[in-house]
């Protein structure tokens, strides 16, 4: 087993994780019981993953070297959507880790391939690039947005970077 993203549904005390080996997406209580996939099959590299407990979503990013992008469905697994093709962004193909950002309700997403930091509304439309070329954006792994803050870890320089 590959446990990768891990996002908390502090709502219903769940936590959810990506399983990249198994290529799917579970779920269980704070305890580890009560333990389900809610999302199997139709994934090739999953990576990260963030939840909306407010709408009921669940977001994750797939490094597919066919179709890298971004996915949607509630928090059960139904009424699963790619929102965002990431090979739309030149350079792009290996999207991390995924954050929203609660006070302007978008996704944010790291993408290692181009080394760069995206943002999309939840329907994946009005893509703007936040960041690239930037100094301490060597090889980006894992994001999260709090206070108009983005914070996020880079493989290669094994540091924490914020900005904002």
């Amino acid at each position: 087993m590959t446990s990768e993203g891990l996002a908390v549904d502090w709502v219903n005390h769940k936590l959810y994780w990506v399983e990249s080996y198994l290529d799917q997406i579970e779920v269980s209580n704070f305890w580890g019981k009560e333990r389900l996939t809610v999302i199997s099959g139709e994934m090739k590299n999953p990576r990260g993953i963030v939840l909306y407990p407010r709408l009921g979503y669940m977001f994750w990013t797939d490094w597919d070297p066919k179709y890298p992008r971004i996915e949607r469905a509630s928090m059960s697994g139904d009424n699963r959507v790619v929102i965002f093709n990431v090979s739309k962004v030149v350079g792009a193909g290996w999207p991390n880790g995924i954050a929203i950002d609660h006070e302007l309700v978008r996704l944010y997403w790291i993408d290692a391939k181009s080394d760069s930091i995206h943002t999309i509304t939840f329907d994946g439309g009005d893509e703007r690039e936040i960041l690239r070329g930037y100094e301490y954006l060597s090889h980006p792994f894992s994001i999260t947005i709090i206070d108009h803050q983005m914070i996020w870890t880079d493989w290669k320089t094994n540091s924490i970077y914020m900005v904002g």
